[in-house]
């Protein structure tokens, strides 16, 4: 559960979006987000890619996070989804 001191809005996540904010309490880069998500759960890379940008996407637009890494920054910027469609 994450609160928004902002809105006052709570979130809810799943375990995969709970993963992936254990992972980003400290900057991390996008390929190494996706790859622990991917050994943890054991699927492929490229299963989770799109849901993850998604889910930072979310976060950001809600102001939760701050998304420096230039290539998500881009990606959540524009609705084009999955990240390798955007190159």
């Amino acid at each position: 559960m994450i609160l928004s001191i902002e809105s006052g809005n709570y979130y809810g996540l799943n375990f995969v979006g709970a993963t992936v904010w254990d992972l980003i309490q400290q900057p991390t880069k996008f390929d190494k987000i996706r790859d622990a998500v991917a050994a943890k759960y054991a699927i492929e890379p490229s299963q989770c890619e799109s849901d993850i940008l998604t889910l930072l996407k979310e976060l950001a637009t809600e102001g939760l996070i701050e998304v420096q890494d230039e290539t998500v920054v881009e990606v959540i910027k524009s609705d084009c989804m999955p990240m390798p469609s955007c190159k």
